[in-house]
């Protein structure tokens, strides 16, 4: 009884498995809204137990929008849209045949960077090779904030004429998409 209810389970999950098919997804547009990563660039020189280093920063981005084409866009029509007609009564749409026989040759990724990004990090050496660090940024696009949180630890050495940093951290930072 075990193995025939084993058999019959095998045999329904092979049809199901084998009745399914494989569907791939195609990038058409993406449009972000968020602010490159800074992260900070520490200096490892005369470090002693308990010391404190804060630092400030303000960037100013001249060039507001970066653009670029990802590849596997779905083929377009003559007037470079990829065209889709809606099923009348339903809420769906449907591809014509023979209708998006051409490759897409525009941009179709556009990240919005703000204008202006600002932040502080804090370095707080808890030996002669080990710190905690973190830090906080803020900026705007189109109208909404985005905030960025930074924390983690370092190890450190240095010698008379050279000086080692290994940073691990986490990093989250706020993006708008659509």
């Amino acid at each position: 009884m075990k193995i025939r209810c084993l058999k019959s389970g095998l045999l329904i999950a092979v049809l199901v498995f084998a009745g399914s098919g494989c569907s791939s997804y195609k990038l058409q547009t993406a449009q972000i809204d968020g602010a490159p990563a800074k992260n900070p660039i520490k200096i490892t020189e005369n470090r002693e137990a308990y010391s404190f280093v804060a630092n400030t920063y303000l960037s100013v981005n001249e060039k507001r929008t970066l653009s670029a084409n990802i590849d596997g866009h779905s083929d377009v029509n003559a007037y470079g849209v990829y065209q889709l007609n809606p099923v009348q009564g339903e809420k769906y749409y449907t591809e014509p045949a023979n209708v998006n026989n051409f490759p897409f040759k525009g941009n179709n990724f556009f990240w919005n960077i703000p204008s202006v990004q600002g932040g502080f990090d804090i370095d707080l050496a808890l030996s002669r090779h080990f710190s905690i660090n973190g830090g906080l940024s803020l900026s705007a696009v189109n109208d909404r904030n985005l905030y960025g949180k930074r924390a983690g630890i370092a190890f450190f050495t240095q010698g008379q004429n050279s000086a080692a940093r290994f940073d691990i951290g986490l990093k989250y930072q706020d993006f708008f998409y659509d």
